[in-house]
């Protein structure tokens, strides 16, 4: 089915140089229970469609639609459960102060699968102080705190950043074992590192010029370190 769809959008911020870039016309979809990548030159436009997913930008022209509804018509603690958003620099988005306090308030919001998934990566033994966590650790802390049963569009933006070889390949497994857990899930990878994007055999989508043009990939991908066929 569709997770999200964008029809004919465009936008451009006010008082741009003649340098800057906008979005004419943008028109992909985005299926259920498939990888993404989204690649493209500085500037190009990446993020600024992050941002228009999540409503914290309007389109100027044309139509956003997520889940079959047009995304206006979602309220805000809709956009929350169904839509994950990391950011590249995960720093900038922690609000508590342990690993502990985010489980903890995944189990008063009933949140089993933040939980427990949590309580994989971050044994229940030890409180993992915020501010001892490596980058890896924040954005995965940031990424399973915010995961849900209803999750259905997961936003990655530059996850490698600041992650060495191995983990890189940590953040791999735990992607296909939330594919694994959360059903209808859509990844969308926001990345200059085309050969990570190439790895998870996504689907490639690449922002230039102020378009959006595609490289699909058609075969299914299947890791032997995870296990996992998608």
């Amino acid at each position: 089915f569709r997770s999200l769809r964008f029809k004919g959008v465009g936008f451009s911020y006010e008082n741009r140089g003649t340098g800057d870039f906008a979005l004419n016309a943008v028109s992909f979809t985005l299926h259920g229970s498939k990888v993404y990548g989204m690649v493209g030159d500085n500037g190009t436009g990446k993020s600024t469609i992050a941002k228009l997913i999540l409503r914290v930008l309007k389109p100027q022209e044309g139509n956003i639609y997520f889940l079959g509804r047009a995304l206006p018509l979602f309220k805000r603690g809709e956009i929350v459960k169904s839509v994950c958003y990391v950011g590249q620099f995960p720093e900038q988005h922690i609000t508590l102060s342990t690993v502990e306090q985010y489980r903890t308030r995944a189990r008063k919001m009933g949140n089993t699968l933040s939980e427990q998934m949590l309580g994989r990566l971050f044994p229940e033994e030890k409180s993992y102080p915020v501010s001892q966590l490596t980058p890896l650790q924040m954005k995965l802390v940031l990424l399973l705190s915010s995961i849900h049963a209803d999750t259905r569009l997961v936003i990655l933006d530059e996850p490698t950043w600041g992650v060495d070889r191995r983990g890189e390949i940590e953040l791999l497994e735990v992607f296909f074992h939330i594919l694994r857990k959360v059903k209808s899930l859509s990844l969308l990878i926001i990345s200059h590192d085309i050969g990570y994007i190439e790895r998870l055999n996504a689907e490639v989508l690449l922002v230039e010029h102020g378009s959006v043009s595609w490289f699909p990939r058609t075969d299914s991908y299947t890791d032997s370190s995870c296990g996992v066929s998608t």
